[in-house]
């Protein structure tokens, strides 16, 4: 299994759809490039020679629920509350991609009409950061590239499914 190959077709279709993938520095969460305002070549992407790339967020209207599990006392706990809370309201996975973070985390990438810039949603009383939103202006990295090949079939999630991926949050 050649991980530069499904590498390179995940960003080719990224970049056919219109969105905007981006070269992130070997162990580390860092872009190597600007992305805010431009998209990035195949040829450029692929000249950084790294395992690591990510992807805009705000573009197509995509969201992302970040879940920095790790900061929570309990983040194996949190996390699977948080996801069984979800489950028990009736929330449709089957139109958003999920993926764990490098820090055993959770994305929750999705459609919504409602365009956001990054809000902090949840924090520890210490002030570390729990849960927020990535929008406009923002990127995650993708952890399992494998995921975002169909990105293209998400469809707008309902201002109900948001209102509630967003309160659970809370």
């Amino acid at each position: 299994f050649n991980m530069k190959k499904s590498y390179e077709y995940t960003l080719e279709r990224l970049l056919r759809m219109g969105l905007c993938p981006i070269a992130i520095q070997r162990q580390s969460k860092k872009p190597f490039h600007k992305w805010k305002d431009e998209t990035i070549a195949l040829a450029t992407l692929l000249k950084y020679n790294t395992d690591r790339f990510g992807l805009r967020m705000g573009d197509q209207d995509l969201q992302c629920l970040d879940i920095d599990s790790k900061n929570h006392d309990d983040p194996e706990g949190m996390l699977k509350q948080f996801f069984a809370r979800l489950k028990t309201l009736g929330f449709d996975f089957s139109n958003v991609i999920v993926q764990e973070t490098i820090n055993k985390g959770a994305h929750i990438i999705y459609r919504a009409d409602t365009l956001k810039k990054s809000v902090k949603i949840s924090r520890k009383r210490s002030g570390e950061t729990l849960i927020e939103t990535r929008g406009q202006g923002a990127y995650i990295v993708m952890w399992e590239p494998e995921k975002f090949n169909n990105i293209d079939k998400l469809t707008t999630i309902s201002p109900e499914m948001e209102k509630m991926l967003l309160n659970t949050a809370k």
